[in-house]
């Protein structure tokens, strides 16, 4: 729906390198954020806490679980943006990969996504912050390598 709308406009207007350096960017500005919270490296404001009733440590329990979902969504939304121009790009920039070969690429990459993926459900059963760490290090290199990118914009093709 609508975050369809908002990677097909940030293609269009700003190209594959800042796009994907946009949503990367969204994902893991969230996903440390929450690492940090999760991890009480950093704490909320002792005016925000004063809204819950409790003791102090309720009061942080029930913050966190106030402001972590909000930044969840920022992280959500960076990712799916991600995916959303990952598959604008690869199926329209013929830099990636050639139009004759194109199919076969993109199956052999969700190949090994897939194979990562089985791990999913391993990290998630570590203690926390360590899934987010886990996290914001893969998002923190898709950023990396989003900056090797050509920056010239491309249009969105309207067929």
């Amino acid at each position: 729906g609508l975050a369809c709308l908002i990677a097909a406009s940030l293609y269009s207007k700003f190209g594959m390198r800042k796009t994907f350096l946009i949503s990367y960017g969204l994902g893991f500005i969230g996903g440390v954020t929450v690492c940090l919270l999760e991890g009480g490296i950093i704490h909320l404001p002792h005016s925000y806490l004063s809204q819950f009733d409790g003791s102090p440590k309720h009061q942080n329990l029930m913050a966190l679980n106030s402001v972590v979902p909000k930044f969840m969504f920022l992280t959500k939304l960076g990712i799916l943006l991600a995916v959303l121009c990952n598959y604008q790009a690869n199926l329209s920039d013929d830099d990636i990969f050639p139009p004759a070969k194109r199919a076969t690429c993109i199956g052999q990459c969700q190949i090994v996504a897939r194979a990562i993926t089985v791990l999913a459900s391993e990290v998630a059963e570590l203690p926390k912050p360590k899934p987010m760490a886990w996290f914001s290090g893969i998002v923190g290199l898709a950023f990396c390598i989003s900056l090797t990118f050509t920056s010239r914009p491309r249009p969105v093709s309207k067929s």
